[in-house]
């Protein structure tokens, strides 16, 4: 978990950008009490502390629950061609290789928008079994469709 505090503070701006884009649209379509131009009235509500709270717990809990370190059983040096064609599928390219990991970064700045940056999918062949770490989304579609493949 080295990159624990990197990971809370994206999710952070992540969901402090969300929740004045809500509050945005709440007040041009008139849906908000609080006008723009007295927004320190929300510090002042219990709910808005409640929120602020809601938001620092979200962020400290998603690098646990947003990363992930799965095993792959099969071969993997023989099926190297397959692994990174299907990566290529996903939208991920061959980012490095080294002593048996390989590296797979995302191609479209949209998904590594989306992904906050953590785009970075790693292949670990030398372990034993092989594992495969990163975005909890990513590496479970990928998963989904590799294991199935390793098994033929």
């Amino acid at each position: 978990m080295e990159r624990y505090p990197i990971r809370a503070f994206k999710y952070f701006i992540y969901l402090i950008v969300l929740f004045f884009i809500i509050y945005l649209l709440m007040v041009i379509t008139k849906t908000t009490t609080i006008p723009i131009n007295r927004f320190s009235l929300f510090l002042t509500t219990s709910e808005g502390w409640i929120l602020i709270g809601a938001i620092i717990v979200l962020c400290l809990a998603y690098p646990f629950f947003g990363f992930v370190k799965r095993p792959i059983y099969g071969n993997i040096t023989e099926n190297r061609d397959i692994i990174i064609s299907l990566f290529e599928g996903y939208g991920f390219k061959l980012f490095s290789e080294k002593e048996g990991v390989m590296e797979f970064k995302a191609v479209s700045n949209i998904r590594k928008l989306g992904m906050l940056f953590e785009d970075s999918i790693k292949l670990d062949a030398s372990a034993t079994p092989a594992t495969l770490s990163g975005n909890r989304k990513a590496v479970t579609k990928i998963l989904f469709r590799l294991e199935p493949l390793l098994k033929k």
